[in-house]
């Protein structure tokens, strides 16, 4: 049962992660009515999460990184909350940033913006005329409700408008639909650093005991783990 038909908006984005908020941010900025759905509770996704920005300066030290996203950067670092990009062999660089902060920092870039958010709402469906999106229904603690809005983009990260809308999608990869599995991140606090280090030059040997074991219970492990230790101090 439909609860609530809202007001309609120039843009409106599906998914308030990283690419979601920034680009509520970007579209807000330029004057358009714009509304961010997002599940969660708070903006930035995996950013917010933990994950370090990789790659956002190349191998030569010359930023590769623009935008609103340099912008959230720069502003992190300037409060102590992120670090200065470090060259990496396997990354080109590092920057990491204080999960918390981050998502702080992405409210008020949108509140800055004027950019409206629609949090710990689910997208349940879209309605399409001639092919185009026109409205969405989502669902939050007030029931279902059915937002218009003249453009829409998924941020959702799994193409979930897409498929709602009916559009072409496919998971995986196209040969044979095998995904990547998911990365574990995680902070820990209070380490010996120098001790952890010389722990994990034995991690080849870990991992191949590890295979061992799958491989007898006709398990497989399609993806070969890769340690990414990043030392940060804020």
């Amino acid at each position: 049962m439909i609860t609530r038909v809202r007001d309609d908006y120039d843009v409106l984005i599906v998914g308030g992660g990283t690419a979601g908020a920034i680009a509520g941010i970007a579209s807000a900025r330029t004057g358009a009515r714009t509304l961010v759905v997002e599940s969660a509770g708070y903006l930035g996704g995996i950013l917010s999460f933990g994950m370090s920005l990789i790659g956002s300066v190349d191998n030569d030290g010359r930023w590769a990184l623009g935008g609103i996203g340099r912008e959230l950067a720069d502003r992190l670092k300037a409060k102590g909350e992120a670090t200065a990009a470090q060259m990496s062999p396997l990354w080109n660089s590092i920057l990491a940033q204080a999960p918390e902060a981050t998502r702080i920092e992405l409210l008020r870039m949108c509140e800055e913006s004027g950019a409206n958010l629609l949090l710990h709402t689910m997208l349940v469906d879209a309605v399409t005329t001639g092919g185009h999106v026109t409205h969405v229904v989502v669902a939050n603690k007030a029931g279902l409700e059915v937002i218009p809005a003249s453009v829409f983009v998924d941020a959702s990260g799994d193409a979930d408008l897409v498929a709602r809308a009916g559009g072409e999608w496919y998971f995986g990869r196209q040969e044979d639909g095998l995904a990547q599995p998911s990365s574990r991140i995680f902070m820990v606090g209070g380490v010996r650093f120098s001790e952890t280090l010389e722990h994990l030059e034995d991690a080849p040997t870990v991992l191949r005991h590890f295979y061992e074991i799958l491989r007898p219970g006709g398990l497989s492990a399609p993806r070969t783990p890769i340690w990414s230790i990043r030392p940060i101090s804020f």
